[in-house]
């Protein structure tokens, strides 16, 4: 198991633990890095690592994490983030695959990565954040009716 998970498997045995006893089992896959050749990259693909859904898991090459996506095809979304020279960074890809009937369980555990680790990459998460407790804050600092 490559260290660059320690920070994520709490997590995820967290949300695992708000599950069913028959949901999936939920892992966390090294799929690929930056070190690795095409031809290495060509038989993974053909082992069928890249063509499931769930969340994929962006690192840089100190193993630091850098985003949180999820996607119905690894294979197209990944790589539109390389193509577009997005993230310069990346080093290591990892997945976290999801069967199809249960797919919509991915946002919730991509949201909780987010929001709890804080990924530099990641904006949307961490703007979910803030308006939460921008939204509590206003909340509290409303007027009360008598006996509420």
């Amino acid at each position: 198991m490559p260290d660059r998970w320690n920070n994520i498997l709490p997590y995820l045995n967290e949300f695992r633990s708000h599950l069913s006893p028959s949901f999936p089992e939920l892992e966390i896959e090294a799929a690929y890095n930056y070190d690795q050749t095409n031809d290495d990259y060509k038989v993974a693909l053909k082992n069928g690592v890249f063509h499931r859904a769930g969340l994929y898991l962006l690192f840089d090459k100190a193993k630091q994490l850098c985003y949180v996506g999820k996607t119905i095809s690894f294979n197209k979304r990944v790589w539109q983030h390389a193509r577009a020279k997005l993230m310069p960074e990346m080093h290591f890809i990892d997945l976290i695959p999801f069967d199809e009937p249960v797919f919509y369980f991915a946002w919730a555990l991509e949201h909780l990565l987010i929001v709890r680790l804080q990924p530099p990459r990641n904006k949307q998460g961490r703007a979910d954040e803030i308006a939460i407790s921008d939204a509590v804050s206003i909340y509290r600092s409303l007027p009360r009716r008598a006996g509420s």
